[in-house]
């Protein structure tokens, strides 16, 4: 088992500069402490890392086919006008 509670990986390899096949990973106290009790029970940090980059990449893609009047609705939603704005003089639709 680990001692302490930094978990530091480095591997060397060629690849490295052309596809990265490997990474270095530094965790955190927290982060260290659940991988040890993930590997306590049988899960794989390489399992827990591939299903990480297949989730990000998945929602990634869903975004990238988003329909353009979604995406503007979203940015509207994130950043709406200040309360205080007045009325435009324009159909912001048309």
């Amino acid at each position: 088992m680990w001692h302490g509670t930094r978990v530091d990986i480095t591997v060397s390899s060629p690849y490295l500069c052309t596809m990265p096949r490997f990474a270095k990973v530094r965790l955190g106290d927290e982060h260290a402490r659940k991988l040890r009790a993930l590997q306590a029970a049988g899960i794989r940090l390489s399992e827990i890392v591939r299903v990480a980059i297949d989730r990000r990449y998945d929602a990634l893609q869903a975004r990238a086919v988003e329909d353009p009047e979604a995406m503007i609705r979203r940015i509207h939603e994130m950043y709406p006008d200040p309360p205080d704005t007045p009325p435009r003089g324009y159909d912001v639709h048309d």
